[in-house]
């Protein structure tokens, strides 16, 4: 087990090179940054820093931020659950009064909605 007392952790190194020194830099860091550095440039990095500044938001703020982001996600299902309900559907029809492989074709129905 490791323990870092962050005040006096100094980081040596001119950049940091494994996950572990990229986490140590980020938390000793963190306040000094105005962007993501490029050598933190990575999807983990990008959503601690989109957490951290989640999180300096005032109590008011992040309810506000939560809202609209139920709003956003409520209108997002609302378009994707339209578009998996209404998309077309193929019914296969065969003519049978000639050559039923000449006579093929599909016909696209759009399902009745459902009932709640």
């Amino acid at each position: 087990m490791v323990f870092l007392q962050m005040p006096i952790f100094d980081f040596d190194k001119p950049l940091p090179l494994t996950r572990r020194d990229k986490w140590l830099y980020f938390l000793k860091n963190l306040e000094s940054f105005d962007s993501i550095p490029v050598v933190l440039s990575e999807p983990v990095f990008e959503k601690a820093f989109d957490t951290a500044e989640y999180i300096k938001f005032s109590p008011e703020m992040q309810a506000v931020y939560q809202n609209d982001l139920k709003i956003y996600r409520d209108n997002r299902n609302v378009v994707d659950t339209a578009d998996q309900n209404t998309r077309c559907q193929p019914k296969y029809f065969v003519d049978l009064t000639g050559n039923a492989a000449s006579y093929q074709r599909f016909v696209y129905t759009v399902p009745a909605p459902k009932d709640r």
